[in-house]
């Protein structure tokens, strides 16, 4: 921490809207080498303080390229070890943490725990179940997610994902902006934000930028090495990299439209995800494009967004439709304001502490 990849920016703004409902927090994490030399609080904009403990052991995460499953499960143990014997944490306090092998240790130590379930493995279900069948509270993000842990006996809260309007806000025009990056102030920019990972659906964006006329795409995401490989296959594609989440609101104003393009292949995308960016998109006054999948369809319909299938072709279909003037943009953007006014994070931590005091 800090990451550029969303669950860092789930749990930052998680810590931040406990704080201020008046909660003590302390947000405890393992060193791991960093390329941002910015702070948790600096990266993500936060306005809450709240203490960030960095426990020092070996970045054995360095090796998952050759041993991923190896190499986080001695993290782990590192990480467990070091709290262990170096921190003394009083046994009224609530441990919560996204981590099951966190969550049951604390459990087996006779803590309270509560773990924010985000991943499901299939395959691995009854290692999953071992580690969380004690732990006090549950919570998913999504209904597929809890559908498919409670089929295991066990029981969750559902609690989706949350947006800062006030962090989202721009702070530079969209002719900055544009300027900035070399775009004209009358391009129709269809933009996607967020990581480069196969579940996520970029290269459907990508394919599709193939065939859309007038329409500058633009990426905001991918790393260095990533996205020189993508530049050289897409060289009419705009690929400006990872940007702090303190500044997504000054992208989401230079685009057009929006696109979320998760791939209806993957169980991630189908099920168990609670797209940040889905929430943040909502709030950018822009049309939005999304898959039709039910992870999706959870949050918002038609009167909210326009939908694609998940192939490329319907993708042009649906950014050709928005940039030819579709009548029901206004609407729609209208519908997309009303609808994320409901999902703060101050909310979801707030539906949270109701679950546990219950």
């Amino acid at each position: 921490m800090p990451t550029e990849k969303a669950h860092g920016l789930q749990i930052a703004k998680m810590c931040e809207a406990y704080t201020k409902l008046g909660h003590d927090i302390e947000l405890i994490v393992p060193y791991r080498r960093n390329s941002i030399t910015e702070t948790v609080h600096a990266y993500y904009g936060l306005t809450a303080d709240f203490p960030v403990r960095t426990v020092s052991i070996p970045d054995t995460i360095l090796f998952s390229k050759w041993l991923p499953r190896v190499a986080y499960w001695i993290q782990a143990v590192f990480f467990l070890g070091a709290l262990t014997l170096g921190s003394r944490i009083s046994k009224d306090t609530l441990i919560m943490t996204r981590s099951s092998d966190v969550a049951w240790w604390y459990t087996l130590r006779g803590y309270s725990v509560l773990c924010e379930v985000h991943e499901w493995s299939r395959s691995r279900a009854w290692f999953s179940v071992f580690l969380l069948k004690k732990v006090k509270y549950l919570v998913t993000n999504s209904k597929g997610l809890a559908e498919e842990i409670m089929a295991h006996g066990l029981h969750t809260f559902v609690a989706p994902n949350g947006v800062d309007l006030e962090a989202l806000k721009p702070m530079m025009s969209r002719e900055e902006m544009r300027k900035q990056h070399n775009i004209e102030n009358d391009a129709f920019v269809c933009m996607y934000i967020g990581a480069l990972e196969d579940w996520k659906g970029y290269m459907t964006l990508l394919e599709a930028s193939k065939n859309l006329k007038d329409v500058v795409t633009v990426i905001v995401g991918g790393k260095d090495d990533h996205i020189e490989e993508l530049q050289k296959a897409y060289p009419n594609v705009h690929f400006l990299g990872t940007k702090p989440y303190r500044e997504i609101g000054n992208y989401q104003g230079m685009a057009d439209l929006l696109v979320i393009p998760n791939d209806p292949k993957f169980t991630e995308a189908q099920k168990y995800t609670s797209p940040i960016k889905l929430f943040a998109h909502l709030a950018g006054g822009v049309p939005i494009v999304v898959t039709d999948l039910p992870t999706i369809r959870d949050i918002v319909s038609e009167e909210e967004v326009f939908f694609f299938d998940g192939s490329a072709d319907s993708l042009v279909s649906s950014i050709n439709l928005v940039k030819n003037g579709h009548a029901n943009i206004a609407e729609r953007l209208e519908h997309a304001k009303e609808k994320v006014s409901i999902y703060s994070w101050e909310k979801r931590a707030s539906n949270i502490v109701s679950y546990i005091s219950c």
